[in-house]
């Protein structure tokens, strides 16, 4: 809680750097998106099929992350 307003107060410092691994899925368009594509993100390639997606959250409450593949979603 802020003590000057008696609100909550969230400052985030923590990356989310989650890991995703497509390479025995085959040749085809890999898409990450935070929470409907309403929070930034970053996709760093780390070979073939393989990625790390780095996003800083906002606000505290829960963030979903979408990966779809060939336009399906990936569960």
């Amino acid at each position: 809680m802020s003590r000057k307003t008696n609100q909550p107060h969230y400052v985030s410092q923590l990356y989310v750097v989650p890991a995703v691994d497509a390479v025995d899925a085959g040749k085809g368009q890999l898409e990450i998106s935070v929470n409907q594509g309403k929070v930034p993100n970053n996709v760093q390639m780390q070979g073939a099929g393989r990625c790390l997606v780095t996003f800083i959250p906002q606000y505290p409450g829960k963030y979903v992350i979408d990966v779809t593949f060939n336009g399906e979603q990936v569960q």
